[in-house]
């Protein structure tokens, strides 16, 4: 709910602040650099709709809206100058290259200027929604929900560090999971949950967040079974580097207060790889449905015809993120086919 606010909210600045940009822009532009009058024109309203739009897609390839929550002060500035300065040149080149100036230098200066205003007007607001929500992080008055794999005195160590850091990390502990029968000391700190073998189960029940691995052994077996069992979650999954790994610089540390631990990546595509990936199947489905809209309805009819029942056939599978979601299929089967649940056909199936 959290992240949802804090997008909710970005996305809302990043409309009014691009339209006002565009708005001060286009008076700068008018009244100062073409030394002309300025008027309100049916093109500036257009522009006024359309120009927020087009940011919006510039920051959503750019992965500003991806995982919100997680954004801080020194990420927003970076992703609001580079998304700035990418749109500013399309825009320009597009739409504004094909001004009549008298010297070419004007060019640069309206460059420059588009690309500061936007930069200014959206930056603001921006930052301050970034800065309060670290803010409340800072304080302890928000944190993702996090449990420790480990339950000895590594986990011990890293859940004193991280509870006495002079300010809090986003981390709201909810309790532990031990590896082995013998890790159990933490249990006067924090509540025991379950064993690493109930993974799967445990994250359908607590839904956490974040996920340390402290656990004595560094048996590698043992940490690659962890990281398998919350592969398909959406966790973010950090532990503690060994001496090796940090003598080499092998590893980045994420933290800057408490306890320092190795965020693991579980996405090798970029933000914006994700994104357009995504853009891409929504786009290619919506244009198959619609080229094979004759042939549904041919079969909707035929399905209909040939039996009883709905059309249609509705099933429940699990997705990415162990989300549950229904299939929609055309009917092959009989009605009420599957009342003692899914089933498998067979040769002789009636």
């Amino acid at each position: 709910m959290k992240q949802e606010k804090i997008r909710t909210l970005l996305i809302c600045s990043d409309i009014l602040s691009s339209a006002l940009a565009w708005f001060i822009f286009f008076f700068l532009r008018k009244y100062v650099l073409e030394e002309g009058g300025f008027y309100a024109s049916d093109t500036l309203f257009k522009a006024l709709i359309l120009i927020p739009v087009f940011w919006i897609l510039i920051y959503l390839f750019q992965g500003t809206y991806h995982k919100c929550g997680r954004l801080y002060r020194i990420k927003i500035i970076q992703f609001t100058f580079f998304g700035s300065l990418i749109g500013s040149l399309l825009l320009f080149f597009v739409s504004l290259l094909d001004d009549k100036v008298d010297d070419h230098s004007k060019y640069y200066v309206t460059f420059l200027t588009l690309f500061l205003v936007h930069f200014i007007c959206s930056i603001v607001p921006r930052y301050i929604i970034v800065w309060n929500h670290v803010d409340q992080i800072h304080k302890r008055n928000f944190g993702y929900k996090t449990v420790i794999i480990g339950g000895g005195q590594k986990a011990i160590d890293i859940f004193d560090e991280i509870q006495n850091a002079p300010k809090g990390i986003g981390n709201n502990f909810i309790g532990y999971i031990n590896a082995n029968g013998n890790d159990l000391q933490l249990s006067g700190k924090l509540n025991h949950i379950g064993h690493i073998k109930e993974l799967s189960s445990l994250f359908d029940v607590y839904k956490f967040e974040e996920v340390l691995i402290a656990i004595e052994s560094q048996d590698q077996d043992v940490i690659r079974d962890i990281i398998n069992a919350l592969y398909p979650f959406d966790v973010k999954i950090k532990m503690i580097p060994n001496e090796y790994q940090e003598a080499i610089g092998e590893v980045k540390m994420t933290n800057i207060f408490g306890a320092l631990l190795v965020e693991l990546q579980k996405d090798s595509m970029p933000v914006w790889q994700i994104v357009a990936k995504r853009s891409l199947d929504v786009f290619v489905s919506a244009c198959a449905i619609i080229i094979l809209l004759p042939l549904y309805v041919f079969l909707a009819i035929v399905v209909k015809m040939s039996s009883k029942g709905s059309v249609l056939f509705f099933q429940e599978r699990i997705g990415l993120g162990h989300k549950p979601f229904n299939i929609i299929k055309f009917r092959t089967m009989f009605l009420d086919a599957e009342l003692g649940g899914p089933q498998l056909s067979s040769t002789n199936d009636s």
